[in-house]
């Protein structure tokens, strides 16, 4: 009986021992944020830490992807977009290579959020997105600025027009009707387009920023460029005929940016 007891206690000191050797990895894994995958261990005790750890490891991987990513629409969020920027800018400046940066905004939406609602509203953004994502490379990042604003970092590229293209592409297909829950709803979308290469992520933001103001300031649905000393627009509608004509990414009438050194003017755009 002695030796049985023995034996057993044996047994299940060893089948304990595992268990804890078992759980040690995983615990460490969590405690870098790594994904926690547990088999069982044949231990009820072991058996539900191992549970409270896949939980843990879940909870944490799930507040990590909301402290970076935009949770209505899955989109990179601001914070992690600037740190994006800055890393592609630090590239550019190294390889000599082009970048731009795409402020969008979109033109009439607080009506519809007003007219319909937030549910309603939260659904076009997402439809938004999805474009906004269909629109670009698989280079670029777009992500969600607030509200009903988006960024996209375009990178390696080739010219300005591609850049310029990729704008038109965005605007042109949010301009399409979204099929929404409560029937069929049109928006516009005006853009600033910035481009440089050794600017610093959060001036090259502001001269997007400026650029989209300029763009809502005269007449909205419409898309405004600024190189280092210059500036560009493109009108995209045709006021004599009330449609809304595209008009190649190479047509557009260059124009002398503001003087530098005046303020820049209160960003208090037109929805």
């Amino acid at each position: 009986l002695l030796c049985g007891g023995l034996w057993f206690a044996w047994q299940r000191g060893d089948r304990i021992a595992k268990a804890i050797c078992g759980l040690i990895v995983p615990a460490l894994e969590l405690g870098c944020g790594a994904p926690v995958n547990i088999p069982p261990l044949r231990l009820k005790e072991a058996d539900e830490v191992a549970q409270a750890l896949t939980m843990a490891a879940h909870l944490l991987q799930k507040s990590q992807h909301g402290a970076q990513y935009d949770l209505l629409t899955g989109l990179v969020n601001r914070t992690l977009f600037h740190e994006m920027l800055e890393h592609q800018l630090a590239n550019c400046e190294r390889l000599q290579l082009e970048l731009s940066v795409l402020h969008i905004d979109l033109d009439g939406f607080k009506s519809i959020n007003d007219l319909h609602g937030r549910v309603v509203g939260d659904e076009c953004l997402r439809a938004v997105a999805t474009r906004i994502k269909g629109g670009i490379r698989n280079s670029d990042v777009a992500a969600r600025w607030g509200g009903d604003e988006f960024v996209v970092i375009c990178r390696d590229l080739e010219s300005t027009e591609e850049a310029i293209a990729i704008g038109h592409r965005i605007r042109e297909s949010i301009a399409l009707p979204f099929g929404l829950a409560i029937g069929s709803v049109r928006i516009d979308s005006s853009i600033g387009i910035a481009f440089g290469r050794t600017a610093d992520a959060d001036g090259l933001i502001a001269r997007a920023d400026q650029a989209l103001y300029r763009a809502k300031r005269k007449g909205r649905g419409r898309i405004e460029i600024t190189f280092d000393h210059a500036a560009a627009t493109t009108p995209i509608s045709d006021p004599t005929v009330g449609r809304r004509k595209p008009v190649p990414s190479t047509v557009f009438q260059t124009q002398q940016l503001e003087d530098e050194n005046r303020s820049p003017a209160p960003i208090s755009r037109p929805n």
